[in-house]
């Protein structure tokens, strides 16, 4: 009988000390799923500033200069597709915004999804969420004529679900070699191919069967389909194994490997990629409109400095949605009597939409009024 209950009294225990190890399991702490990037000299449009109790308001950073930028961008990319990054810029002031689907690249070649995917330094990267160390995100192969990674990228030919150690990506103002995915080991002439039926899609495999992993080269909605250019690398079994690169200075720093087979291609002779739709969204139209009335003139107009460690507020001292953190230059307007001045120009800071007015003010006791800058 002692013997007995001894072991019941040791199965006890052991269970006891098994669900506490589970129960430590349920309550440890979330593996960090945040991926955090940071920039320099950034140009970024359509950032989203939201003062409190206020309507939200969105920015760009930096102009359609190539030189121009603000000084840094620590950006944390979104957990979830269709999600917004959050911004911390640092500038002649600082703030906080947001950003969706802001386009990455990619500072270090590497391959990715199982070795189909090739990526060279300055391949892009949009529509990017992060699971833990890796960003989850779609390689644009082809764009549109008038698209800018700074402002908008149109898919017009891409690849989706691509996995990106979040270490491998960067943005900002940094340059790179354009790649080419077509200088590599294999022998003899290239050997162009093409869909022997257009398509809005390519499937590749990872090995000649159908079981096998795959990838998909898609086109945009907007996109007519294609008949999809491909290089010959290599023939087994009735399939054939091929690449796709992209072409331009974005796009032929991606390349897409895979297998297909024989019976879905037809020889060709030359290698192209087709362009995407002109539907650029022209941002122009914001000069000086006369007005029957003239306007009342101002006390003063003209360039400030603004003290270090002033807020910026969206209306006079109400949601503050900024910090002044240099002696930068900025452009100023007030009238007699007021007592707050509006902020009309910040270095490197201009509205989306450049018909609207910048909603910042300042206290006309933080001004230092200074002569124009001269260039």
């Amino acid at each position: 009988m002692d013997e007995r209950r001894h072991l019941v009294r040791q199965s006890v225990s052991h269970g006891l000390r098994s669900l506490t190890f589970v129960a430590l399991l349920a309550y440890s702490p979330a593996v960090n799923a945040e991926c955090t990037l940071q920039g320099q000299y950034v140009r970024l449009s359509d950032v989203l500033v939201s003062p409190p109790q206020r309507e939200p308001f969105l920015v760009d950073l930096g102009s359609y200069i190539p030189n121009s930028g603000v000084e840094s961008v620590s950006m944390t990319l979104p957990d979830r597709f269709g999600g917004f990054a959050t911004l911390q810029v640092t500038a002649a002031i600082a703030f906080r915004g947001q950003r969706q689907d802001p386009v990455l690249a990619v500072r270090s070649g590497i391959t990715a999804n199982e070795g189909m995917v090739l990526l060279w330094p300055g391949a892009l990267l949009t529509q990017a969420r992060s699971q833990g160390a890796i960003v989850l995100g779609t390689v644009p192969f082809a764009f549109a004529l008038e698209d800018e990674p700074w402002n908008r990228v149109t898919l017009v030919e891409s690849v989706a679900s691509v996995r990106v150690p979040c270490d491998a990506l960067t943005f900002g103002a940094t340059q790179f070699p354009a790649g080419n995915g077509f200088d590599d080991e294999s022998a003899g002439e290239p050997s162009w191919w093409q869909l022997r039926r257009e398509s809005s899609q390519l499937v590749l495999r990872r090995q000649p069967n159908w079981n096998a992993p795959r990838i998909v080269l898609v086109r945009g909605p907007q996109q007519r389909e294609s008949a999809f250019s491909v290089r010959f690398l290599s023939e087994r079994a009735g399939w054939l194994n091929v690449a796709h690169a992209g072409q331009d200075a974005w796009g032929s720093s991606a390349e897409v490997r895979g297998w297909i087979p024989k019976a879905d291609l037809i020889p060709a002779s030359t290698y192209s990629v087709d362009d995407g739709v002109r539907d650029y969204d022209e941002r122009g139209g914001c000069g000086f409109r006369h007005s029957k009335t003239p306007p009342p003139v101002p006390a003063y107009e003209g360039y400030a400095q603004i003290a270090i460690g002033t807020k910026i507020y969206a209306e006079p001292n109400h949601s503050p949605w900024a910090t002044v953190r240099t002696d930068a230059q900025f452009f100023v307007k007030y009238f007699p009597g007021d007592t707050w001045a509006w902020v009309k120009w910040i270095p490197e800071i201009r509205m989306s939409d450049c018909s609207q007015p910048l909603p910042a003010y300042v206290p006309l006791t933080a001004l230092t009024i200074t002569p124009s800058p001269t260039h």
